[in-house]
């Protein structure tokens, strides 16, 4: 009889969560250009002259959450917040929601001035 195979978030193990990571279009603000690759991941590039971010509302219900940024290079992430983004703090990892409401799902920059070159690959899941 063979091994049970391992089922995981990763994929590869015969299934894999939906993203709930909501689309971000091409775009450019402050010296930085986001494009996005069709399968979910995101290239940042340039040197930003100030703070730069992008937003897209995103609706979840309680339970269980996983948020894993996924970022190679420099100067860009990707978190989702409860509320806004100026005046709350980023949440990746795993997270409870305990009531349904809207929150931020947000790509910034790391710091204005720093040269940006990152590709993100946004997972959002419910474990």
């Amino acid at each position: 009889m063979d091994a049970p195979r391992r089922h995981d978030a990763r994929g590869g193990g015969g299934f894999e969560l939906a993203n709930l990571w909501p689309t971000f279009q091409a775009g450019a603000s402050n010296g930085v250009t986001i494009t996005p690759d069709g399968a979910g991941g995101y290239t940042l590039t340039g040197t930003p002259t100030a703070w730069t971010a992008w937003t897209q509302p995103i609706t979840l219900t309680p339970g269980s959450y996983l948020m894993l940024p996924n970022e190679t290079g420099t100067g860009a992430t990707a978190a989702v917040y409860n509320g806004d983004p100026g005046t709350t703090q980023p949440t990746t990892g795993r997270f409870e929601v305990t009531e349904t409401g809207e929150w931020t799902a947000r790509i910034y920059t790391d710091q204005p001035g720093s040269t940006v070159d990152a590709t993100l690959h946004p997972r959002l899941i419910r474990p």
